[in-house]
């Protein structure tokens, strides 16, 4: 019974040695498994800080474009007011124009009856002179008398 004892036992031994060696490779493998997933949590920490920068880059250029739009919605307001001040000073414009028209009209009357006063004036004058005509004949005729 000795010697099957014993040689169930060189097999169980030999078994064990085999199932040693496949668990020293399996050692292997996991440890180059650990290894390879060390470098790829490096490399995700590092795509995590990168994520983390783009978002700081993304936050700022979000916080830009908004004080950009308070700019530009100020500055809608500002044009808003310029144009309603515009409209009005066009109004006045108009109104100026309007009464300059009637002022050129007035004068244009004015000068009609200026041109009428002057026509008649002149022909006063016409009269006037033909009167002192007379009397120069009449002065001479009388000037004769007293001879």
């Amino acid at each position: 019974g000795r010697k099957e004892e014993g040689e169930i036992g060189k097999e169980e031994g030999e078994i064990g040695k085999e199932e040693g060696e496949i668990g020293k490779e399996e050692g292997e493998i996991g440890k180059e498994e650990g290894e390879i997933g060390e470098e790829e949590g490096k490399i995700g920490k590092e795509e995590g800080e990168i994520g983390k920068e783009e978002g700081e880059i993304g936050r700022k250029e979000g916080e830009i474009g908004r004080k950009e739009g308070e700019i530009g919605r100020k500055e809608g307001e500002i044009g808003k007011e310029e144009g309603e001040i515009g409209e009005e000073e066009g109004e006045i414009g108009e109104e100026e124009g309007e009464i300059g028209e009637e002022e050129g009209e007035i004068g244009e009357e004015e000068g009609e009856i200026g041109k009428e006063e002057g026509e008649i004036g002149k022909e006063e004058g016409e009269i006037g002179k033909e009167e002192g005509e007379i009397g120069k004949e009449e002065g001479e005729i009388g000037k004769k008398r007293e001879r």
